[in-house]
């Protein structure tokens, strides 16, 4: 997590929290000077600073986030909800969707917790998955060419312009058409939450383009 001072400004460090016998662990914050605002994020990376996450899609990674969260010598409890900060797109067809891949996706990008902006970069590359879900930078998504394999066999289509949503779940029902795909349904839903963590951190969808 990073921490900022009664005025705003960051603190150098990047906190890493751990959670042992049930018990929140991380270095000690100093209340004694003024109220604390504290960012928290998942997964931990030591290479993070300035409060930015940097992101790869490549990964697959479920990244997760907080708004800010302000803690004093009168009230140094913290109870911090996180965010899904990617959308999540999934396939459905007859048969169970074991892959999918797409090609040519901007897939670096940095996310400020401070400022909740989200900066794509322009390096272009393959993500994919072996499940039928992958999970997409929010905002403005051009149309994308999806492959993808049910029941075995290799499918492709191309998923139309969509303006994805963090912590939202977009499911497409797909249908063959000859050799080939259409598109049934889509339904928006939220993300399912991930529940409660130990009773003082939780996960749960938040929209943000």
């Amino acid at each position: 997590m990073f921490v900022t001072d009664t005025a705003g400004n960051l603190y150098p460090d990047n906190i890493r929290v751990l959670n042992r016998s049930g018990k929140w662990t991380f270095a000690e914050i100093s209340l004694s000077d003024g109220d604390k605002g504290i960012y928290a994020y998942y997964p931990y990376n030591p290479s993070f600073s300035g409060g930015k996450m940097g992101l790869d899609a490549r990964s697959q990674t479920d990244y997760l986030y907080s708004e800010r969260t302000m803690v004093s010598g009168n009230a140094p409890s913290a109870s911090i909800t996180l965010y899904h900060l990617l959308s999540k797109v999934t396939f459905r067809m007859p048969a169970a969707v074991t892959a999918v891949r797409v090609a040519d996706y901007s897939y670096s990008a940095s996310y400020s917790l401070l400022t909740g902006s989200l900066e794509i970069k322009p390096e272009k590359g393959t993500i994919s998955s072996g499940t039928g879900s992958l999970l997409l930078y929010p905002g403005d998504s051009p149309a994308m060419h999806v492959a993808l394999v049910a029941g075995g066999h290799p499918y492709d289509f191309v998923m139309p312009a969509t303006a994805f949503r963090s912590g939202k779940e977009y499911v497409y029902t797909l249908k063959t058409a000859g050799n080939g795909v259409e598109i049934e349904d889509i339904t928006i839903t939220g993300w399912q939450p991930g529940g409660n963590y130990e009773g003082t951190i939780t996960e749960k969808e938040q929209e943000r383009q």
